[in-house]
């Protein structure tokens, strides 16, 4: 049959177009009940071997049983969910479908995993069995350290789990505990004669120390079998780390307060106690002590491939960090001192504190660390031979602070677009790999401190290629690339055994995706109805900050309400960010005042980009702030002169908080 392309055949299409979309129903403007009732991804992990899939489904934060631990709330009605992705079985809950369980890590067999789960101040550690999704619960209170490591697999039989044998609530969930509750428990102990109710705060040679003893744990050697533990070390743990073999465990733990320096700058996040290093052999559970002025910093515990070495960054007592350095420590307790060639691992004026590792990583016997010059603010990979350090990404525009993998004697990294070779010394692009690459490197609200900041090991990197996640090999070769891209905001949760999981979020909507050869599979998706649903969008206000350069501000106005109606202008501040509205999961809506949230009260929100507090003299900071920041209003004004700017508002939370007060004073 011919086909005819005429002007009323046009029309007829233009008409029903036209009839469609007026007979669609307006999308809801977005209330905050709504954001109350989305759930959420937890933790997603994937076995070693890539076969299982496991997730947390966190429930409506207005249905959980309590509301008292910040974010973590949420955590009391998590389920776990497995599926077994080679058989292409359905997802199904572990434990039968319980709630307050959270994800821990796998065995190296893929075959079991340590989970965790809450019931009322207490938590439990388990082994579930991914074939069958039944747990093994052990009576074992494990302690969920916020920076390092609770719990870490020796071989598929056996794990090491740091243990509260008090019993008491882990430091994650009593992180959040409300003052008020701390202090009825302290007058019912002094009101029953049991303690007094007071702590006492004291300073000796600018160290900070208080009355309250220093809480201990105790490293348990746990059967997977049956949950059975043997006891081990017991001391104030900071973090530990497994070597490669099984055979060593690396024990960091926290001994005397530190004094301060006026050296180095002083953060909310300075190390207030020493760290000292003892190293524990699995076989006889004897332990290497090393020399007790060895003072080691928290997030760097890297063991060598051959388990013989792991490397630290440390400091003898009374030194700066500044004046410390990386440190290679043998089984043996042989403490070699790495020549950085005074190399700095933070920017000027920082120093390293429980937030902010050194970042280094083995590449075969030699070390690399992400550092600068002393006297430049460019941080480079430098590879640490015997001759001296080599800068080995010089050539580069801009240089990533993650190596996106690391193996025995290879190295990669993704930047420029491209994915290079770090091993050799000297920088070179990998293989034939195309233009238009950026790193996907997996992320764990759950992972300590150290293993976002340091790499794991990985024969292949998840990347995205144009937007799209492609797996690719060391030798740079595609082992696959996803046929659809998230039209959304993506993020890669997990990757191993050329596999991915990743969650994309579009307008509230988050859909878990696994992704490998044979194409992608939806797992789960949560808050369908947002596609009926209106989020505030922001609208990007271009204009240039105090220094004239240009930058990117954003405009929120509240879906669905006339200009007149507006109620004022909330000007969102922190110095040096601007709330773009990439994050649209229920997690990232509930933390802080987002300025989508902010406008579902009727406000036009502005978010303003302003210099950042390093780029002023603190004594002018205020000045240049009110400089970028009227800058930033009169440029949203010139772009939307309808809202009502004379009704305006400036909010800032945190240092935002503090500059927004200066500010206005």
């Amino acid at each position: 049959m011919e086909m005819r392309n005429s002007p009323a055949l046009a029309g007829i299409a233009l008409a029903c177009l036209l009839w469609t979309g007026g007979a669609r129903a307006e999308k809801r403007p977005v209330v905050i009940d709504d954001v109350l009732s989305m759930s959420s991804f937890g933790a997603v992990s994937l076995s070693p071997d890539g076969r299982y899939a496991a997730w947390e489904r966190q429930g409506p934060f207005d249905q959980g049983p309590r509301f008292d631990r910040d974010w973590r709330s949420a955590w009391s009605s998590g389920v776990l969910f497995v599926a077994d992705l080679d058989a292409g079985k359905a997802p199904a809950p572990i434990d039968g479908g319980a709630t307050g369980l959270l994800l821990g890590p796998w065995s190296p067999d893929g075959r079991r995993l340590i989970v965790y789960r809450l019931v009322g101040e207490i938590a439990e550690a388990g082994i579930a069995d991914v074939r069958t999704r039944q747990v093994q619960w052990t009576g074992l209170a494990p302690d969920l350290p916020l920076n390092g490591a609770g719990a870490g697999w020796i071989d598929a039989e056996r794990f090491v789990l740091s243990v509260r044998t008090d019993g008491r609530t882990p430091w994650q969930l009593r992180f959040q505990t409300p003052g008020a509750e701390v202090m009825a428990e302290r007058w019912r102990k002094s009101r029953q004669g049991q303690a007094p109710s007071r702590q006492i705060l004291d300073t000796h040679d600018a160290a900070v120390s208080a009355d309250e003893a220093y809480e201990v744990q105790t490293l348990m050697t746990v059967r997977a079998d049956d949950g059975v533990g043997t006891r081990g070390l017991t001391a104030s743990i900071r973090d530990f780390q497994i070597s490669p073999d099984g055979g060593w465990t690396a024990v960091l733990t926290q001994a005397e307060a530190t004094p301060l320096r006026p050296e180095e700058r002083n953060v909310q996040s300075a190390v207030l106690r020493r760290g000292r290093l003892l190293l524990v052999e699995t076989a006889t559970g004897q332990t290497v002590a090393l020399e007790d002025d060895l003072d080691v910093a928290p997030n760097l515990l890297r063991w060598s491939a051959n388990s013989r070495e792991v490397v630290v960054w440390a400091r003898r007592d009374g030194q700066t960090w500044g004046e410390g350095g990386l440190v290679r420590i043998s089984t043996e307790g042989a403490i070699r001192p790495v020549d950085t060639g005074g190399l700095e691992p933070r920017e000027k004026g920082r120093t390293i504190d429980e937030l902010r590792a050194a970042r280094a990583d083995w590449v075969g016997e030699h070390l690399m660390i992400y550092a600068r010059r002393p006297d430049s603010d460019r941080f480079d990979w430098w590879r640490l031979d015997p001759d001296g350090p080599v800068a080995v990404t010089q050539r580069l525009a801009s240089v990533p602070d993650r190596l996106t993998s690391v193996g025995e004697v290879s190295a990669r990294l993704v930047a420029d677009g491209r994915l290079w070779d770090l091993s050799s010394g000297a920088i070179e692009p990998v293989g034939g790999t195309e233009s238009g690459l950026r790193s996907a490197e997996p992320v764990n609200l759950l992972d300590t401190v150290r293993s976002r900041s340091n790499s794991a090991a990985r024969a292949w990197s998840p990347l995205f290629q144009d937007d799209r996640l492609t797996a690719v090999r060391n030798d740079g070769s595609t082992i696959w690339r996803a046929r659809r891209d998230c039209i959304g905001e993506a993020r890669v949760r997990a990757a191993a055994g050329e596999r991915a999981l990743m969650t994309c979020d579009v307008e509230g909507v988050s859909t878990l995706t696994a992704a490998d050869r044979a194409g992608a599979r939806v797992l789960e998706v949560l808050n369908g109805d947002f596609e009926n649903l209106q989020l505030a969008r922001p609208i990007p206000v271009p204009h240039l900050d105090r220094l004239g350069r240009p930058v990117t501000s954003y405009l929120y106005r509240p879906p669905g309400v006339e200009a007149a109606d507006i109620r004022g202008v909330i000007v969102d501040f922190y110095p040096g960010r601007a709330d773009a509205g990439r994050w649209t999961d229920a997690l990232s809506l509930r933390s802080g005042m987002q300025a989508r949230v902010l406008a579902m009260g009727e406000y036009a929100v502005f978010s303003t980009s302003t210099t950042p507090e390093g780029e002023s003299r603190r004594a002018e900071m205020l000045d240049d702030l009110v400089i970028g920041l009227n800058r930033a209003i009169d440029a949203g004004a010139a772009a939307a002169p309808d809202l009502p700017w004379s009704r305006l508002g400036l909010f800032g939370h945190s240092f935002g908080g503090y500059s927004a007060l200066g500010v206005a004073a």
